[in-house]
């Protein structure tokens, strides 16, 4: 026993020493923060129990760097992994998750709101009214696998999700919800049936530059003021459908994308607003497909 306790104060010594941290579940940070460099096997053991503060790493501040520092976090495909976590209206604001390899959670990372869920508000002008929940989000030159979804962001406005490298999640590898002003920018995504849905008027998004290999559906969603450009896309399309009250998709770039190996190469419900399209198709059946009268994506959430 004597032998554990001295064994103890020597990691702690030497976490101090070094400026890192040795993670475990419910670490709550509110400042930028190095894990000390490890191979971590950690279940999310008290998700949806802790107050709210739930996760395996909790970042509950604003200004806050985490970096993994190319540390292993797994679960046990169950919970959440990192968590950016707020309340209501209260808006966390530059916050920077990078050097992770993260997988084997319910979501690996997630920008959550406790009592929002996916996002926030959920009425139309919520975006206006708050400027987003999360903003100034980056999250960058990580590897996100296993579990069941990726990365999952809900109202937020200015995030940045770059060189990441996804892998065989079995539902969504990214997610947005209710999300305005992102870059997804030079990401790989494998092993997954779909990879990149916007949801809940993600608005203002710029694609580019991403290298999708999937099995249904490369990206999909509801497409306003959106660009999806110089992107390679194998073994699934681009799916854009429309608000049944908002009306339909508009003011959208699908310029200069590589799309190979899929049924469609692009779906559309009806012709969008104010489009520009232009791609380069390999081995798709039908290029360009429109789907005149639906279906629509409805808007009952909206209060």
């Amino acid at each position: 026993m004597r032998e554990l306790i001295i064994l103890a104060l020597l990691l702690s010594s030497q976490s101090f020493a070094s400026g890192c941290v040795v993670p475990y579940d419910n670490l709550v940070i509110n400042e930028s923060t190095t894990l000390c460099q490890d191979d971590y096997r950690i279940n999310d053991t008290s998700w949806h129990g802790n107050g709210g503060l739930d996760g395996v790493i909790v970042i509950n501040g604003s200004n806050v760097v985490l970096d993994c520092n190319g540390s292993v976090l797994r679960g046990n495909d169950e919970g959440w992994g990192i968590v950016v976590h707020t309340r209501d209206a209260e808006r966390r604001e530059n916050i920077t998750i990078k050097n992770c390899d993260v997988g084997n959670y319910g979501i690996s990372i997630f920008a959550r709101n406790e009592n929002g869920g996916w996002a926030t508000c959920t009425n139309s002008d919520c975006l206006n009214r708050f400027g987003g929940t999360f903003r100034n989000l980056f999250i960058r030159d990580n590897n996100i696998s296993g579990g069941s979804d990726g990365i999952t962001i809900g109202d937020a406005y200015y995030a940045f999700i770059e060189n990441n490298i996804f892998e065989s999640t079995r539902q969504s590898p990214l997610s947005l919800f209710n999300s305005q002003k992102t870059i997804i920018r030079n990401n790989r995504f494998r092993g997954s049936e779909s990879a990149v849905n916007l949801l809940f008027r993600s608005d203002d998004v710029l694609l580019v530059g991403n290298d999708i290999k999937v099995t249904l559906s490369g990206v999909s969603g509801i497409l306003t003021k959106t660009m999806i450009i110089n992107n390679v896309i194998e073994g699934g399309g681009i799916d854009i459908g429309n608000w049944e009250c908002k009306g339909k998709a508009r003011d959208i770039v699908i310029f200069n994308n590589i799309i190979r190996d899929a049924q469609n190469g692009i779906v559309l419900t009806e012709f969008p607003g104010n489009a520009t399209i232009a791609n380069f198709f390999d081995g798709v059946g039908t290029e360009i497909r429109i789907n005149r009268g639906g279906p629509y994506w409805g808007c009952s959430y909206e209060g």
